[in-house]
């Protein structure tokens, strides 16, 4: 070791100001480096410590508090972790003040912080939780040894942190601190009130998916741009995060034009001016039975923009999950049928958005398959009144003893358990869905290791059948499964003619 590197950190905390015959001399040289290394890099980064109320994620027996405690001291220091690490800690940490307990999964109980640290923790853990609960409302950072460097300051990014990379002497370890921030990063944008030019969108007066969509493509522009989005509200709209950076269109808004956009050569062009996104599906025979060209086409896979996609779908109270069975490759089902609502007939008209049951059985029989070594479970969301025919149907069809279906029981219909159905679908592994726009907004929550959407349906006399389907892979959730994909980006999509 590292005696070297070990000597090195003791001058340095000298030069410090730091008492270092408060270490602990329990621990031997090798084992109270990586704590010793952090308190300087915190003294260095944020001075005064024994003025902060620190938060840790992951603090196991709670060596980092006591070397900090020794050192530097602190006004308060959290530790977050599982229930066993807790106890360890709580018995190292006896006699020292101001040291609290938090359960990994009551982060709910976690309040507002000067100060967030995790040596190493922070990539074993579900850390996009720890991103909304903990980094979000805590001032300054420090993450070691963490995510990849470009994942982990796009995911800073999306909270308005903006994450500074150290390569740190006495060696080569990596730490991201953050500090804060004046003004959000995606504030930036001008103040609607004094910019001359802003994006919003008008509404088809469709249902919660068509609504999202209208909202999304105003929202790509705005992002694209840089420009401000002044939002109209909607139904549901209240439940979600959607509008907390953005700002109402109200008539105090004076623009010299208001133009209804059919072109992004408009954005670049013309100035002062309120650009005003019409309403436009991405079903691809909505735009040809309508003959028109999309005004621009959206990258959902854009990192930056997905983060703010994400996080606009948050839940403003929360969640709680449905328990998935574990061992199980479980399979969200999105059947529409228009529960009524929808007029009659619409499997002709748009056969991609309301496919016939022979496509869905054909994919589950194809993700069967493909998941050959494990059994699947496969969870039927429809607005279709009498769900249990449709699952008796397919079962009849499939006849696979290895597949276990589901469905929600009681209260189903078009105008009920929406906004259950929608947040139930990022948490499936595998998507069917049809060309819907609510499936379609609900499946960019949450990776999948694999979605299937129809892409072209074939008239056969008075029947549809759907003879070529999109299938998107994640190449690295599948190679966890032992699954490959040969291609070198995490995300294969393939089109299959049947």
């Amino acid at each position: 070791m590292p005696f070297k590197r070990f000597t090195f950190c003791i001058f340095y905390l000298i030069a410090l100001g730091i008492n270092v015959n408060a270490l602990d001399p329990v621990l031997e040289p090798a084992n109270i480096l990586p704590y010793i290394r952090v308190a300087y890099s915190l003294r260095e980064q944020f001075k005064d410590l024994n003025k902060m109320h620190i938060v840790e994620i992951g603090g196991e027996c709670g060596e980092q508090c006591k070397t900090l405690a020794n050192l530097t001291g602190f006004a308060s220091y959290t530790i977050i972790d599982l229930p066993e690490n807790l106890n360890l800690a709580k018995k190292r940490l006896m006699g020292i003040s101001n040291v609290h307990f938090i359960e990994s999964s009551n982060l709910l109980q976690v309040g507002s912080y000067d100060l967030v640290i995790s040596n190493c923790a922070f990539s074993r853990l579900n850390y996009r939780e720890y991103l909304d609960c903990v980094i979000s409302p805590t001032r300054n950072g420090y993450l070691a040894e963490s995510l990849p460097i470009d994942e982990l300051l796009r995911l800073l990014h999306s909270k308005n942190r903006k994450g500074k990379v150290k390569k740190e002497s006495p060696n080569t370890h990596l730490s991201i601190t953050w500090e804060p921030n004046d003004a959000p990063i995606f504030s930036k944008k001008k103040d609607p009130l004094k910019s001359e030019t802003a994006i919003s969108y008008s509404l088809s007066g469709g249902r919660l998916g068509d609504n999202l969509i209208a909202y999304f493509h105003a929202k790509w522009l705005a992002y694209k741009y840089n420009l401000p989005l002044l939002y109209v509200s909607f139904p549901f709209a209240d439940q979600f995060c959607l509008f907390e950076k953005d700002q109402p269109l109200v008539p105090n808004f004076k623009f010299q034009n208001s133009i209804t956009t059919t072109s992004e050569a408009d954005i670049k062009m013309i100035s002062s001016s309120l650009f005003v996104i019409p309403y436009f599906s991405e079903n691809t025979e909505y735009i040809y039975s309508n003959k028109i060209e999309p005004p621009f086409q959206v990258d959902w896979e854009d990192p930056e923009f997905h983060s703010q996609v994400v996080e606009c779908l948050t839940p403003k109270k929360p969640i709680q999950k449905s328990p998935m069975p574990k061992n199980k490759i479980t399979v969200g089902v999105h059947v529409r049928k228009g529960g009524g609502q929808d007029k009659p007939f619409m499997n002709r008209e748009l056969p991609l958005k309301f496919p016939p049951d022979s496509y869905y059985i054909q994919q589950i029989e194809r993700i069967a398959r493909i998941f050959k070594e494990y059994s699947l479970y496969v969870y039927i969301l429809t607005d279709d009144k009498k769900p249990v025919n449709i699952v008796k149907k397919y079962r009849k069809a499939i006849n696979n003893p290895h597949i276990c279906f589901d469905y929600r029981r009681t209260k189903n219909g078009p105008s009920i358990n929406i906004l259950e159905d929608f947040f139930l679908i990022p948490q499936f592994d595998c998507l069917i869905i049809p060309q819907s726009n609510f499936s379609l907004v609900a499946s960019k929550i949450a990776d999948h290791d694999l979605v299937i959407t129809p892409a072209h349906p074939l008239f056969v006399d008075d029947e549809v059948i759907i003879d070529e389907v999109e299938l998107v892979f994640n190449s690295k959730r599948l190679s966890k499964k032992k699954l490959k994909i040969n291609n070198r980006s995490i995300f294969k999509r393939i089109y299959d003619k049947l």
